[in-house]
């Protein structure tokens, strides 16, 4: 039987594990903050007749309620990153770190 090709594969890559996911995560939640909308008492009813208020004033001109954006991150501690190097040269190698992370 011939061959198209009649050269010897000059490399082999042989790869020691199966390629797999790293189970640790980065989450953000964006919160909206009423500052001028706040619950002296926590109760359902409370919450409820505050949310219609602010439903209300919200549906006639939202531009006159005050909003407040927060971000709400949550890492990951070290120990839950799997599969891959976290730390050393070998790390380091694949992707550089963001100035901006490494300063927190």
């Amino acid at each position: 039987m011939l061959e198209d090709h009649v050269f010897n594969a000059r490399r082999h890559l042989v790869q020691n594990m199966k390629k797999m996911d790293c189970p640790a995560q980065i989450t953000v939640s964006q919160v909206m903050t009423f500052p001028c909308f706040k619950i002296a008492e926590n109760s359902k009813a409370k919450r409820r007749e505050l949310s219609a208020a602010l439903k209300a004033v919200v549906a006639a001109d939202p531009s006159t309620v005050e909003v407040v954006m927060e971000y709400q991150t949550c890492f990951s501690q070290q120990s839950d990153h799997q599969n891959h190097p976290t730390v050393g040269e070998v790390a380091e190698l694949r992707e550089p770190m963001d100035s901006r992370v490494e300063q927190q």
